[in-house]
């Protein structure tokens, strides 16, 4: 089943200095950290509790159905921040590093360019799936699945080999950015539909998703 929640709601452009903002539970926001990024994007809480984000280069076509075809020098980043341990700089050199995550086995892995592919430690990369026509945010179930926003419109479903072996279709000519699991059981498959600004719900995915760690205290609170 599929359901829609909210209401369509069109919230003015507003540009602001690049950065990782945190929404309090007031509605304030707070700047955590805003100096010497280009576009930060998405973000995952890693099991060692530090904050994992990509920063890709700035792309005025990032809604285009290709974001590989952003124009430049390859210098997306990956870092990680805690509040203990600071920021760090844990890859470069991506054409456009998108969403992020980590999968089954604890790897960090990222939409780059239209696909996924999985960034280890010692600067290595491979692809999981190397185009999947276009990719944005995803998150990952208990079994190794994927859960990619996918173009056709929906949520395409990917297991550990790269196949895309399900697409959860959205209803309508919406289109879908992110997903993440969560609600009973973590059994519910949240995600956002950027044309009708609305958060859609599949309630019955026959896999729960992985939990994923609470986010680490900003500085100063």
């Amino acid at each position: 089943d599929v359901a829609r929640l909210g209401h369509d709601v069109r919230v003015p452009y507003r540009p602001t200095a690049p950065g990782l903002q945190r929404v309090h539970p007031d509605g304030r926001v707070t700047y955590v950290l805003d100096e010497g990024f280009r576009a930060p994007n998405d973000l995952v809480v890693g099991a060692d509790g530090r904050l994992w984000f990509t920063d890709p280069p700035h792309a005025h076509d990032h809604f285009l159905p290709r974001p590989q075809a952003s124009s430049g020098e390859p210098v997306g980043r990956v870092w990680s921040w805690s509040p203990d341990q600071g920021l760090d700089l844990y890859a470069d050199g991506f054409t456009y590093c998108n969403g992020i995550g980590f999968d089954r086995d604890g790897h960090l892995v990222v939409v780059e360019r239209t696909g996924l592919q999985r960034v280890f430690p010692d600067g290595s990369r491979e692809w999981l799936v190397e185009d999947l026509g276009w990719a944005d945010g995803f998150c990952t179930d208990v079994e190794g699945n994927f859960y990619a926003a996918s173009p056709r419109p929906g949520v395409s479903v990917i297991d550990a080999h790269g196949v895309v072996v399900d697409v959860l279709e959205l209803p309508g000519d919406g289109k879908v950015t992110n997903c993440c699991f969560g609600g009973p059981d973590h059994r519910w498959l949240f995600a956002t539909d950027a044309r009708s600004g609305t958060v859609v719900v599949w309630t019955d995915p026959p896999i729960p998703g992985i939990v994923v760690p609470p986010c680490p205290t900003p500085y100063g609170v």
